[in-house]
Parts: C-alpha cells; structure tokens; sequence
C-alpha cells in the first residue's frame, strides 16, 4: 500500500504531536504548539507542512518552514518524522518526495536537516544529497532527582517571563545576544524583535510562569525560557547569559529555580538540547543531573 500524502490541517494535529513523541520524545510540545506552529499562512507561505497516512492512520509528517536563525539568509529547515512502528513501509520517501517538490519552487540557499544518530537515518540524508554538519546532544533529567537551589549570587534578582509582558524587548535583546556567540554548529544571522515575537514569545507552549530572567543590579543579563506540554514534561527552549555577566554562575543559578519552580507544579521530566561543541552548558546540565538521551545529527547542503 503507497501512503497517502496530503496538507496538514489544523485538525491533525493531535495525532501529528503523537507521531512527534514517539518519533523523537525528546521534543516537547503541545498539541495547540503543533497547530500552531505548521499551519500554513496565505497561499504558498510558510511553513509548507506534509502529512502522511497509511491505511487511514496518520504515520509521518514533513515541514518546510524558513530556519528562522538564519532566514534572512536564504536558509530553510526541513522536520520529517515517521512513527516507529511504520517505518520501512515508504513513509518517510514519500514525505521526502513531497519536500522536494517544495524545495523545487522554493529554490532556497542551503536547507538543514536534523536527524537521529543510526545509519539507517544517515543513508536516508545523502540520498537526498545531504552532508552532515553537526551533531547536537538531547539530555533528560527525572525532576525528582534535581540537586538543590545553590544559594543566590550575590546583586542578582530573579523575574518571570510573565513581568515583561508589556514589553518583552529586554528578552529578545538578551537572547539574540547570547545566541551571537553561543558554540553551535547552526549559525545565526540574527533574528527581528517581530520574527523574535511570533515564533517565540508568541509560542503556545512557551510557559512565562516558569522562565525566568536574572537581574544582576538591576539590569537584565540572563534568561532561562522553559517550554512545557500537556504531559507533565518540559523543556530549556534556552538559557543564556549577556557576555559581560559570565563567569558569576547565573546561568546555572537561574535554570536551575526554573527547574524546581517546574517540579514545584507537577512537572515530572525535563529535556534539554545542546550543540555538541557548547561545552559549558553542557558542563551545566551535566551538574543538574541531565543524562545523555539521543544524539541528533545535523545534516545541510546547498539549495
């Protein structure tokens, strides 16, 4: 049987989130996050989102959408998933099929693909023409294993995401900042306080309650975003800290109130993604009791 190719519609999200989770359960998203973030926009916007079925259940999707770091170069992003008991039936083919004739009309600079770390994924990248780049590492931490607070850092005060909803510009400024220098494998041309805006402050599944921003004599210079789900899961969207604040353990200080502030309400796991190169935070997570869950590798080429 071929597997059926066809739009996503908002209705399908809840059974797109479920292919997401149990393809990669490291992400971690709500249903209203899926609707949201691939529903497409007027004729012919991005993102460009593919669903698959196969005997009339949903087993795969794909999503072109601008790789908003890099957007202003050119630059796209391709998600494609199929759920595990599915795979080697021509889902994933089809879903890059249907990409590809995307891609065709969209004639971008260079496109990047994340997949997992099996050579079965590996293969299936260079077929398309792909080359790997980079390697990211997915950790998960059991909340109830979370080591105490360590005391706060002297001049540092702490605020929620919530505080800033009048006027979030603090946020975007510190984030854009850190993610300028940060070591990844993904570079960042930047990124607009409206772009900044709708992808991310705008997120359904960004909790405002529980991220939090560090004041160190009153100004603004870190940020520990945490997005949550409707499974009692969340996740570091990001943490960082302005250059000139580093070296005083705010980053590690703030993400980890964040986390207890997370367990405080029920939330049981934790997940968090970092470039294999970012070595201090890897350090960081590493304290926190993350352990190493699945590697992502990073696969790019041009056009």
């Amino acid at each position: 049987m071929t597997p059926r190719i066809r739009p996503f519609q908002p209705a399908d999200a809840p059974a797109v989130a479920a292919v997401a989770r149990a393809a990669q359960p490291q992400v971690v998203t709500s249903v209203a996050g899926f609707r949201r973030r691939f529903s497409a926009g007027a004729a012919g916007d991005l993102p460009a989102t593919f669903v698959a079925e196969y005997d009339g259940t949903v087993t795969g999707y794909a999503a072109v959408e601008p790789d908003w770091f890099s957007a202003a170069s050119g630059h796209t992003y391709v998600r494609l998933a199929v759920h595990p008991e599915h795979r080697g039936r021509g889902v994933g083919t089809a879903l890059a099929d249907a990409v590809e004739r995307r891609l065709r009309v969209l004639e971008p600079v260079a496109t990047r693909l994340w997949g997992a770390d099996d050579d079965t994924s590996r293969a299936f990248a260079r077929r398309y023409g792909f080359a790997e780049h980079g390697e990211s590492r997915a950790q998960r931490l059991d909340l109830g294993m979370l080591p105490p607070a360590p005391p706060t850092p002297a001049g540092v005060r702490l605020l929620r995401y919530a505080d800033f909803a009048d006027d979030p510009r603090p946020l975007h400024e510190i984030e854009t900042a850190c993610l300028a220098d940060e070591p990844s494998a993904v570079s960042f041309d930047g990124l607009s306080y409206d772009v900044w805006r709708d992808r991310l402050w705008d997120d359904p599944d960004l909790d405002r309650e529980l991220s939090l921003v560090a004041l160190l004599d009153g100004r603004a210079v870190g940020v520990a975003a945490i997005t949550t789900d409707d499974r009692h899961a969340c996740a570091s969207a990001f943490t960082g800290t302005v250059s000139a604040a580093r070296g005083r353990g705010l980053a590690g200080y703030t993400k980890t109130v964040a986390l207890h502030q997370a367990r405080e309400r029920g939330v049981r796991t934790a997940f968090t993604v970092n470039d294999a190169g970012n070595g201090p935070m890897l350090a960081i997570n590493a304290r926190l009791g993350y352990r190493p869950f699945a590697t992502e590798v990073l696969h790019t080429r041009a056009g």
